[in-house]
């Protein structure tokens, strides 16, 4: 309180260096590395991905779906998939792509041979398999894991490949990947803009204050800025991965930060209402800032305080799981709450009101009127 630019400063300085890692997180579906060393399923993945054991394309391999203007074994609907074909075995990555049009050359056969080549086999049975009366099947062979950023790129490469005539849906293990982190990624900002324009527009009906309330939300975002960067220091980066029991990944679960957001917002939120509550209760008593910052953070140390460390050790024992999702929700959810109920409460919150002073509890007249 008596040199709140100063505490300003630091704590922002501190919280900085916190969140820095976050701006590089990566987004990247869990595979069975993401369970216990001697589980079943990740024994067995582990030798299906060994390449000096079993073929790794199987898993990896990318179904291409075209619709076709009509039958896909006329002339020049041949010609538009062997053409669409060389673009996606040109994509880097791609081993090849199968497909019974490969041996169906319309410029090279003539009809009579393309014929007797479609009655012959292996053909006849790729033709039953993979070609219907206006659809296509093309499997593109990819010796890339199928959760790689690697097969990710090939994906979205071959998406972008546009051929006339013809319409391709690509699906897959890689695809569903791919298409669920862009939904994340799309949605994910409007989720967290609704839980903080819903938590603000709350706190400013409870505490008829303009300035309050968005101090609120910035408190807690700056709170959980810094866990998601200590996220990706430990997850992402690899840093105690021998003492919390986890092999390091290309990135975070993209799930991770929104469910951590909605969580940690909640709780975070919780704190302030408390604390906040009692310094208006001072404030209106007595008209006097400082003194109704220093009371209130007082008076709710201890409560806050106890709250704070039963969480911690309710949500720190998730880091001795052996799933790493559980592990990383842990890790994340503490960091914020020890954050919050330390760096944030007892510095960064009673700096900010000293400076803020009375315009702390400005508002509006109309705001101010009560029904």
């Amino acid at each position: 309180m008596r040199h709140p630019v100063l505490a300003v400063v630091g704590c922002v300085a501190v919280l900085a260096t916190l969140t820095a890692p976050f701006l590089r997180m990566r987004s990247a579906m869990p595979d069975s590395s993401a369970l216990a060393r001697d589980s079943e399923v990740r024994r067995v993945d582990e030798a299906l991905a060994d390449p000096l054991r079993f073929d790794p394309g199987g898993a990896s391999a990318i179904p291409v779906i075209v619709a076709t203007q009509g039958s896909p074994l006329e002339p020049a609907t041949l010609r538009s998939l062997r053409t669409l074909i060389a673009e996606i075995e040109a994509v880097p990555g791609v081993e090849g792509v199968r497909s019974p049009a490969r041996d169906l050359d319309p410029d090279a056969l003539t009809p009579e041979a393309m014929q007797r080549k479609m009655r012959s086999e292996p053909t006849a049975s790729q033709i039953r398999r993979m070609m219907d009366d206006d659809t296509a099947l093309l499997i593109a062979d990819n010796q890339n894991p199928w959760r790689s950023s690697e097969s990710a790129r090939i994906v979205t490469e071959i998406r972008d490949i546009e051929q006339a005539g013809l319409d391709t849906l690509v699906g897959g293990a890689t695809a569903q990947m791919v298409d669920q982190v862009h939904t994340l990624r799309e949605y994910g900002g409007i989720a967290a803009l609704l839980v903080a324009l819903s938590n603000y527009v709350i706190l400013l009906v409870a505490f008829r204050a303009v300035l309050v309330p968005l101090k609120a939300v910035l408190m807690n975002a700056v709170s959980l800025g810094a866990s998601y960067g200590l996220l990706v220091w430990v997850f992402q980066d690899g840093h105690f991965a021998d003492w919390l029991g986890f092999v390091p990944a290309e990135g975070i679960d993209p799930t991770i930060p929104l469910v951590m957001f909605a969580i940690v917002f909640g709780i975070s939120m919780d704190y302030e209402v408390f604390l906040l509550s009692r310094i208006q209760e001072e404030w209106k008593r007595t008209g006097n800032n400082r003194a109704s910052v220093t009371l209130g953070l007082a008076r709710t140390g201890r409560t806050i305080t106890s709250a704070a460390l039963i969480l911690l050790v309710v949500v720190g024992a998730f880091m001795t799981g052996d799933l790493v999702y559980v592990k990383q929700m842990g890790l994340g959810i503490a960091a914020a709450i020890a954050l919050d109920a330390t760096l944030v409460r007892l510095l960064l919150v009673p700096a900010t009101m000293q400076l803020l002073g009375a315009a702390n509890w400005w508002a509006p007249r109309w705001l101010q009127r009560r029904a």
